[in-house]
């Protein structure tokens, strides 16, 4: 069974659905921001990174992110 890594995002997401960065668009630039948190390596994005608002930081969240950017979620 594969595990994951789930942190428990402080506030909600930002004002642009899957923009983790606040720079107003949604780019591979957010999904390397939930990266970091993920792993560890940089809690900067920690507050905005739950974007799905499900209350916790994983990988679903990137996907949410890549479904943004691909034109099947807004």
């Amino acid at each position: 069974m594969p595990c994951s890594v789930v942190i428990s995002a402080t506030t909600a997401a930002p004002g642009v659905p899957g923009d983790v960065n606040g720079d107003g668009s949604v780019t591979t630039v957010d999904v390397t921001a939930i990266y970091n948190v993920l792993l560890g390596t940089d809690y900067e994005f920690e507050a905005t990174a739950d974007v799905d608002g499900d209350g916790f930081i994983t990988v679903g969240d990137i996907t949410f992110i890549y479904n943004i950017m691909l034109g099947s979620k807004k």
